[in-house]
């Protein structure tokens, strides 16, 4: 629907229309903008009304680019800021049973990212009432959206993860679904904190080589491995590893224990207005497990993904998960930077949600990609949460246990290069 509107525009923009126009202008309102006057006589192509189209926009606006331009040929150029790939993983992300990029459908659902969505709908809706004035059929409905989008909201908010039909709405409105339709000419525009091509730990001004560096072909390491030992040791020789465990369990009834972030309004708060640390990452004890390496030796830099394959124990789980994805264990994983002074560092606020199929069943987690600077002296610490603010977490309480043992270590592997500052 984005695309065929966004093409109807096009042919206006051209000329098209009831008429063959000339020239044209469109009205302001009262107390807003003024006039804006349509040159037609600048076409790449009267016949076909086809104007020089460029399109610039964020977000929403940049996924709109894509559907316009896998729609109409006559899009020349696309300037797109921060949108999404995949809407499916964007709104409900499952960072294990991953087939094809980040898309799982028709395996696992994972979580939804409620604080986006709160936030994603809250702007939307409000958009839609203050419009009423100009466009009254905003409003019919669910204001500024299509019924669909609202009744998977709904969905969402009962269950805490998507249906097939929820699937199959946010999958149609994916750039990843027609992205091999464009042709258009692409400047992709993402933020540093969701890419893995700068370290921020280097200074410069004005060309950004020295924080990316250059090189004739890309070296790959191999990660490197540790080993979950006793009762929260990381350890990097798997003959070192002790027997132990680490338990823990969600409060139930959707509560939460961990803070991570809080979508889209991190820096927006005014400084002063809460105290410094009020909104820093944490875990409550109790309701995550951690293993933590000795002080690193060296400068260390983190490029990539971390992966840990481990298995869980949880009885009540196993015992309740045919019940369906609501009964499925979730767990938030992530990588923890600690100082020698016990300060942590969650790098840019990332985390990997997941919500196993068969918890008695050995896992691949991913955490999250980064780049990152360890110093020598600080500690990696890997941590598994039970639930996270800015997702809906389980109704039912779920305890469960990750083991060590020397016979067959649950293993992490990081991708950590020696480095230099």
């Amino acid at each position: 629907m984005d695309g065929v509107a966004a093409s109807h525009l096009i042919t206006f923009l051209g000329g098209g229309g009831n008429a063959p126009y000339t020239s044209c202008e469109v009205a302001g309102v009262p107390g807003g903008a003024g006039t804006l006057a349509v040159d037609f006589s600048k076409l790449d192509d009267p016949a076909a009304h086809d104007p020089r189209v460029g399109v610039l926009g964020g977000s929403y606006g940049g996924q709109i680019q894509f559907a316009a331009a896998a729609t109409d040929s006559r899009v020349d150029t696309l300037v797109s800021l921060i949108t999404w790939n995949d809407l499916r993983y964007s709104l409900a992300p499952n960072s294990t049973a991953q087939t094809t990029g980040v898309t799982y459908a028709n395996q696992t659902p994972g979580a939804e990212k409620i604080g986006w969505r709160v936030l994603f709908f809250g702007v939307g809706i409000a958009d839609g009432i203050q419009g009423a004035g100009i466009d009254p059929a905003r409003n019919v409905g669910c204001p500024n959206f299509v019924l669909q989008a609202c009744q998977a909201k709904a969905t969402l908010d009962t269950l805490g993860y998507p249906t097939e039909q929820t699937y199959e709405l946010t999958d149609r409105v994916s750039v990843g679904h027609y992205l091999d339709r464009v042709r258009a000419p692409t400047f992709l525009i993402q933020g540093q904190n969701g890419t893995l091509f700068f370290r921020d730990w280097v200074k410069y001004t004005g060309t950004a080589t020295p924080a990316y560096r250059t090189a004739s072909s890309y070296h790959v390491e191999a990660p490197r491995s540790y080993y979950l030992s006793g009762a929260g040791d990381l350890v990097s020789n798997p003959g070192a590893v002790k027997s132990g465990s680490v338990s823990w369990s969600n409060p139930g009834l959707g509560a939460i224990g961990t803070y991570s972030e809080v979508c889209g309004l991190e820096g927006q708060i005014p400084a002063g207005t809460l105290p410094p640390d009020a909104t820093a990452p944490y875990d409550a004890p109790g309701t995550m497990g951690a293993w933590t390496t000795q002080p690193l030796t060296t400068d260390a830099s983190v490029v990539g993904v971390a992966t840990l394959n481990v298995t869980f124990t949880s009885p009540t789980v196993a015992a309740t998960q045919a019940a369906g994805p609501a009964r499925q264990l979730q767990v938030f994983a992530k990588l923890y930077d600690v100082a020698p002074d016990g300060s942590e560092t969650l790098v840019n606020r990332l985390i990997s949600p997941v919500r196993l199929a068969d918890v008695t069943k050995p896992v691949h987690l991913e955490m999250p990609g980064i780049v990152h600077l360890a110093a020598v002296g600080h500690h990696l610490q890997q941590v598994l949460s039970s639930t996270d603010a800015a997702y809906k977490n389980a109704y039912s309480v779920q305890p469960v246990t990750v083991t060590a043992n020397p016979e067959a270590p649950v293993t992490l592997r990081i991708p950590v290069h020696p480095t230099s500052r």
